[in-house]
């Protein structure tokens, strides 16, 4: 395992759209969905190997300036992201630009893929996870990382409040488009924030208490679950309420009882009750559905107790469906309509703060990154052979994001070092999973 390399910055400069935005765009009113979101950067990192044997394979400077002249046209399409936080509730659309770096890695990045070390990814990120002052810093940044074999890490960095998992999708899927020079106008951005459909609310409201749990000796590490490693935990976690459950549940079930097991061991209890958050992609599910190019934070957050000593998966998954079905059948379908939606939303943030409150619960955070289209990220030297989030180091938070080959789950989980020494050695994860395998 490769746990630091030696990066020198090459060079900084600052992209801008590659056409001026017009007047009428210049002001983007936040969602009171996006309002609420922690002040956060998310960082993603695609991961290139280099083809020295192709004839056209471009060198390190060529990759640069394409990734340059791209990135300024895409940006003519998510023109807010060239733009500056004028507060809690515009962006101001000025055309400042985000920041662009150029690095050079003293390493290889076949050591890197040996045995990935999520912790130390970070230094391959442009720029501070949480940032001191948003107003003054650019909404994206992205740095080329150039591994001595020419290889290339290609780390992009969003602001939570304007994105979720689902824009960076949409973002890069433009993105490459323009790079490959077959852009449509069925990838471009659909702008809802700051509508009728999902109003912002007074500036002046004060906000619930956003917790980012970032205690120290919290690692991150891979669990890779095999398709046909699924397909057995399916069949395991399946019951007459639940006669067809996702993968995503199968494996969210899995880890969430392991991780309460873990946490139980450590503390010498036999019983310790357990909740989890799971993020939820609302495009689909609201009424009139909105487009999957839909931009700004549109998940919901379902809460789910498991029961004091619970230990049946399949009674967990029972748990989890019955939640997001009420979710499905009451709630979203009247969300972005209803007038007293931003209340209930406010509501289940408070309900999520108590939680997050308490010491006599253990409280985990889901998010799945399944069935988004981060694989398809070619920006002309192919695509990339592993993509990942960096640690962030929040505690007890899971992400789920597909395999290479889009069959599989790679899990990025984050708990106290005591309580991932247990997981990594729990006989009913291993039987399911790898732990942090060579990306193939």
């Amino acid at each position: 395992m490769v746990s630091s390399m030696e990066i020198e910055i090459i060079s900084k400069e600052t992209i801008k759209p590659s056409f001026p935005t017009s007047q009428n765009l210049r002001i983007c009113q936040l969602s009171y969905l996006d309002q609420m979101m922690i002040r956060i950067h998310v960082p993603i990192i695609f991961f290139y190997l280099n083809n020295s044997h192709c004839i056209d394979q471009p060198d390190n400077a060529a990759k640069s300036q394409h990734l340059k002249g791209s990135l300024s046209e895409v940006l003519t399409h998510f023109y807010p992201l060239a733009g500056r936080f004028k507060d809690n509730a515009i962006i101001e659309c000025n055309d400042a630009g985000v920041e662009f770096a150029e690095a050079r890695v003293h390493g290889f990045l076949s050591d890197l893929l040996e045995k990935p070390d999520l912790d130390s990814l970070l230094q391959f990120v442009p720029c501070d996870v949480m940032p001191s002052n948003d107003i003054t810093v650019p909404l994206l940044h992205v740095q080329a990382n150039f591994f001595k074999c020419g290889s290339l890490a290609l780390a992009v960095s969003t602001s939570h409040k304007f994105s979720d998992a689902s824009t960076a999708s949409t973002f890069f899927k433009c993105w490459s488009a323009i790079a490959l020079g077959c852009m449509d106008e069925s990838m471009l951005p659909k702008f809802v924030v700051g509508t009728t459909i999902n109003p912002s609310m007074d500036s002046s409201t004060v906000l619930p208490p956003v917790h980012f749990n970032m205690p120290p000796n919290c690692p991150t590490t891979r669990f890779i679950f095999e398709e046909s490693k699924i397909t057995e935990l399916k069949t395991r976690v399946t019951s007459a309420i639940v006669p067809k459950p996702t993968r995503v549940e199968a494996v969210t079930a899995l880890l969430w009882k392991c991780a309460n097991a873990a946490r139980r061991t450590n503390l010498g209890l036999t019983t310790r009750p357990s909740a989890m958050a799971q993020a939820v992609n609302i495009r689909k599910r609201v009424s009139p559905p909105l487009s999957e190019n839909s931009v700004g934070n549109l998940f919901a957050t379902i809460v789910v107790s498991m029961e004091e000593g619970e230990l049946d998966l399949a009674r967990l998954v029972i748990q989890i469906r019955e939640v997001l079905d009420v979710y499905n059948e009451d709630f979203l379908p009247r969300l972005l309509r209803d007038q007293n939606a931003f209340s209930k939303i406010l509501g289940a943030g408070n309900q999520y703060s108590k939680i997050l409150d308490r010491d006599d619960i253990d409280f985990y955070i889901f998010t799945s990154w399944c069935k988004l289209s981060f694989y398809d990220t070619d920006f002309g030297w192919g695509k990339p052979v592993w993509f990942t989030i960096p640690s962030v180091r929040s505690k007890n938070t899971m992400i789920l994001k597909d395999t290479s080959d889009g069959k599989g789950i790679e899990a990025l989980i984050t708990l106290s070092a005591e309580d991932m020494a247990e997981l990594k050695s729990n006989k009913e994860v291993l039987e399911f999973a790898s732990v942090n395998p060579r990306v193939a």
